[in-house]
């Protein structure tokens, strides 16, 4: 892996999230300490910041951990778990044989097959079977089914996947009965958030801030009343999600060693900040 400059719009993002002073901000400001009130403002939070994000520049596996997919080496970091299928037969497929298909212990579908089957065309079918399932992105070639899990790296012990025929005719992977799982997968380093309104979870400390502190503002639409119909919402919605978030903060913090909300000039701790002075 290359080196990675990290972009100046994600290091400010880091910078925000963490709640440290804009650079121009007083609050970056102290008397007595040389080139404090430069441009830069670098102190001491500011200097173990831009020492670890310097650092992060070729550290990938740490870096993925932060900054999730936006990362260049996240994809990488992600194989999908698989498992395959063989359709062999030794004689031709018979008609109105069936094929049944459960995916995680789920109803089976069926499969019935026609007068001119062949173990490709078989294969394709139980393909299509197995992508209704929204777990499974299937391809068929040959006469073989290599199913790939759609949720990403693993799932516990592996999806497990059952086909089974009532016909002799129907070899699925030499035998009447093939049963297996999802295996070999791994997923990218760090936390996730999963979120049912996405095809796939949100990996890396900044990427699930950011998720999170949208939800907060996103929940300004539950202020308007205490009841909706026969929905009750949470009088303390707003200040929980904000302390979800702080937890992730305080998270990623601890990855970068630096410390959260630092006022090196206590110009906020009159405010209801409650921030803790950095000397």
């Amino acid at each position: 892996m290359t080196q990675w400059i990290i972009p100046y719009t994600l290091q400010m993002e880091i910078v925000r999230v963490l709640g440290f002073p804009d650079t121009l901000s007083s609050a970056s400001l102290q008397s007595g300490y040389p080139f404090y009130n430069s441009e830069l403002a670098v102190y001491q939070p500011y200097a173990m910041l831009q020492n670890k994000l310097a650092y992060l520049a070729n550290a990938p596996t740490e870096a993925v951990r932060i900054f999730g997919a936006e990362h260049p080496a996240f994809p990488t970091f992600y194989v999908v778990a698989s498992w395959s299928l063989n359709v062999t037969t030794p004689i031709s497929i018979a008609a109105n044989a069936m094929v049944s298909v459960s995916v995680n212990g789920g109803s089976s579908s069926t499969i019935t097959t026609s007068g001119s089957e062949t173990p490709t065309t078989l294969g394709t079918k139980i393909a299509a079977s197995l992508g209704l399932s929204n777990m499974l992105l299937p391809s068929a070639f040959n006469g073989s089914v290599v199913a790939y899990a759609s949720v990403p790296g693993k799932a516990g012990n592996g999806i497990t996947i059952m086909v089974g025929s009532n016909d002799p005719s129907i070899l699925l992977n030499g035998a009447q009965m093939s049963v297996g799982a999802t295996s070999m997968g791994s997923d990218p380093p760090g936390e996730y958030l999963m979120d049912d309104t996405l095809t796939q979870p949100i990996w890396g400390y900044l990427p699930i801030i950011r998720a999170l502190q949208s939800d907060i503002l996103a929940a300004r639409q539950d202020l308007l009343a205490s009841k909706a119909d026969v929905v009750t919402f949470r009088s303390t919605e707003v200040p929980e999600r904000a302390a979800l978030c702080n937890v992730m903060r305080r998270k990623l913090a601890d990855a970068l060693s630096v410390p959260l909300d630092p006022d090196i000039a206590g110009n906020r701790r009159n405010r209801g900040y409650g921030r803790s002075r950095v000397i």
